[in-house]
């Protein structure tokens, strides 16, 4: 399958692998493992998945997002988290 990506069992940054391989195929297929993205961004009537509980798209500490949705996108068979670092938080809302 060529827009299958594997993880690397390592916490590089992958948001432009999976963004080149949702350009060109329109999908992208994730391996078992944890991907940390930053600012994913899916163009319109694209498609991610993994499989299941077993594939993670980890926010980057330095994203503002996990992952921005197009018109028409499709996500399935994976869980998005955020980031596991604290994030700091202001004093007064």
């Amino acid at each position: 399958m060529e827009y299958y990506l594997p993880s690397t069992r390592n916490s590089e940054d992958r948001t432009r692998e999976i963004e080149d391989l949702l350009q060109r195929f329109g999908a992208c297929a994730l391996g078992p493992g944890t991907y940390v993205v930053k600012n994913l961004k899916m163009p319109d009537g694209t498609m991610l998945r993994g499989e299941g509980s077993a594939t993670k798209l980890l926010l980057h500490p330095e994203g503002s997002f996990t992952v921005q949705l197009g018109s028409f996108c499709t996500v399935r068979d994976l869980m998005v988290l955020g980031s596991e670092e604290p994030i700091e938080l202001p004093d007064a809302v």
